[in-house]
């Protein structure tokens, strides 16, 4: 699993520092929470600030002053983990800076297109469900309220498609990568949709939707724990007006 430093964007959340200690080792101090996949991880690849610079090390999930506690989830598809570094000793990884933020952007850019498609199956499950849920002799669907919200989410989800494909499309070229600033403007794009259309989907489900035997919550779900993930909005608001020079 991957720990990055706060700061490093677009995917930074960690207070985590790191000093060099006997050659070819750092020493590793601080926390990160939520990390993605860190409840089944066996490695910690760690990018950490360090006196001069960032700095990256690799060590095992059993290492010495490593903590990691599996965080209880809305999403148990999703296995999150809380990680605390106590002068942990990690492997030292020769950290290439272009390197580092061309496979950064990679990650988020792939991370974006699941929230998008998950944000864009619970909308369909949820047309579906308008078309077929009936009250007064007509699907509710019909009813004028439920289609203005649903064309708003679908125009939602159709500008956030369009910010991924031109991530995806630039990352499709030779020895080309995607502006800094348009994947941090896709991750927080794509965050915010699926959060939107996660909690709407299950309103407009009515009550079924509230239960644990309706499908849609599992959407939802998945929002909720992509969140915790991800740096907190105003940090991506931040990050974006930065590389824009706002």
């Amino acid at each position: 699993a991957l720990v990055v430093a706060r700061g490093v964007p677009p995917l930074g959340t960690a207070r985590v520092s790191a000093t060099v200690g006997e050659p070819g080792a750092l020493l590793l101090q601080g926390s990160a929470a939520a990390v993605l996949d860190g409840a089944v991880a066996g490695l910690f690849v760690v990018v950490a600030s360090g006196p001069d610079g960032l700095l990256a090390g690799v060590l095992p999930t059993d290492a010495a002053g490593l903590s990691v506690s599996a965080v209880d989830t809305a999403d148990v598809t999703r296995p999150l983990a809380d990680l605390t570094f106590t002068g942990c000793t990690a492997r030292r990884l020769e950290l290439d800076a272009a390197a580092l933020n061309a496979a950064l952007g990679a990650a988020a850019v792939a991370l974006s297109a699941e929230m998008i498609g998950t944000a864009a199956q619970a909308f369909d499950l949820t047309v579906e469900y308008l078309k077929t849920r009936h009250q007064f002799g007509k699907p509710i669907g019909s009813f004028q309220a439920l289609k203005h919200r649903c064309a708003d989410l679908a125009t939602d989800l159709a500008l956030a498609h369009e910010l991924v494909f031109a991530c995806a499309a630039a990352l499709d070229e030779p020895g080309d990568s995607p502006p800094d600033a348009l994947i941090a403007a896709t991750l927080m794009r794509a965050a915010s949709v699926l959060s939107r259309i996660g909690a709407e989907s299950v309103q407009l489900h009515g009550a079924i939707g509230f239960t644990e035997e309706a499908d849609i919550g599992l959407f939802y779900r998945r929002a909720l724990a992509v969140a915790a993930a991800l740096p907190a909005p105003v940090r991506q608001q931040e990050s974006l007006a930065v590389l824009l020079g706002l």
